[in-house]
């Protein structure tokens, strides 16, 4: 078992050995998947899923806090503030929106 902090959220990481799963019974169609960077996926059915730009919508905001952090001086509690402050703000600009539309992307619908 792991434990970690990133960006002030903790996080577990763990393995566990897991048992032969049954295999469904049913039968859909097989596709294949390309994973990209300009299109987040594409289908072998030519179904194209958009790519989130997270990263040109928050720019102006990681800029700031870029800044913010280079101004104060090393090893101070406001710089550690600022990076902080700067982490939170590159995980919510970056892996949040990501994660969320490979989520919503990848459902199935039965």
């Amino acid at each position: 078992m792991r434990i970690s902090k990133r960006a002030g959220d903790w996080y577990i990481s763990f393995k566990y050995d897991e048992c032969q799963p049954k295999p469904l019974t049913k039968k859909r169609a097989i596709i294949g998947v390309d994973l990209g960077i300009n299109a987040l996926a594409t289908c072998s059915d030519r179904t194209t899923y958009a790519n989130v730009k997270a990263y040109k919508q928050a720019k102006k905001r990681l800029t700031r806090y870029q800044r913010r952090v280079q101004k104060k001086e090393p090893g101070s509690k406001n710089r550690a503030k600022a990076v902080k402050k700067l982490a939170k703000t590159h995980k919510k600009a970056d892996a949040t929106p990501r994660r969320r539309q490979l989520a919503c992307g990848t459902r199935t619908k039965q």
